[in-house]
């Protein structure tokens, strides 16, 4: 039910009845939330489960990090939607880096 929610607001949205100082407001908002949802669940994390796995987690998240890193600071629009980086360059990271 929650998917049918957001294609309705998505749908609300993109009739712009809403002036744009308040939509950006509305997107700080959730920009904020959001972060303090990651922090929370970065909170609960137990680092001992990942005392046997090595340091092919690290690896991972490093090569994922700089990627971001070059996607977001190449792109000149302010969209991070426009990643032509390679197709499956994710998908290749992690499989070398969990063998």
């Amino acid at each position: 039910m929650v998917s049918v929610y957001f294609i309705a607001v998505a749908g609300f949205n993109s009739l712009h009845l809403i002036p744009n100082h308040i939509v950006d407001v509305i997107n700080e908002i959730d920009t904020f939330l959001l972060t303090m949802a990651m922090t929370a669940l970065g909170m609960g994390t137990r680092f001992a489960k990942f005392k046997g796995l090595g340091l092919a987690p690290l690896y991972t998240a490093l090569a994922m990090f700089i990627w971001l890193v070059v996607v977001f600071c190449n792109n000149k629009t302010g969209y991070s939607y426009n990643i032509d980086l390679g197709r499956g360059l994710i998908l290749r990271l992690l499989l070398l880096f969990i063998e």
